[in-house]
């Protein structure tokens, strides 16, 4: 019998996961010296739709709960209007102002985007 290993970084872990959430592809692609290695993933409804998954230590099932809840509060995020709100705007305008740009009426795409990442930035941390 032979073994193979597949090793992923962190990131390659949170990628798979975010095509698993987001896209319905669940399968990454990694190259190797033996040619591409694929490394797929199941939603739990698929993977347990014959048998009930296996025991885990409380520790860690209580890690996979909050992961789940994480998760939860992420397709919130995705799912909201991609808009970010007037406040948040004009905070980025001030930020903006405050590095030299003149600004301007309708905002840039520099200013739309820190505005996002502003709003984005006070809804993980309070939990929105």
């Amino acid at each position: 019998m032979t073994v193979q290993s597949v090793t992923l970084s962190r990131r390659n872990l949170l990628t798979l996961l975010s095509m698993l959430e987001l896209d319905g592809h669940k399968t990454l692609t990694k190259p190797g010296p033996l040619g591409p290695t694929l490394v797929s993933v199941l939603p739990d409804e698929e993977a347990y739709r014959n048998r009930e998954a296996g025991p885990m230590s409380p520790r860690r099932e209580m890690f996979i709960r909050f992961m789940e809840d994480a998760l939860k509060v992420v397709r919130r995020w995705l799912e909201r209007d991609s808009n970010p709100p007037p406040w948040a705007l004009e905070a980025a305008r001030r930020m903006r102002a405050a590095e030299g740009c003149a600004g301007c009426e309708e905002p840039c795409g520099l200013i739309a985007a820190d505005a996002q990442v502003i709003a984005d930035c006070y809804r993980a941390e309070y939990g929105l």
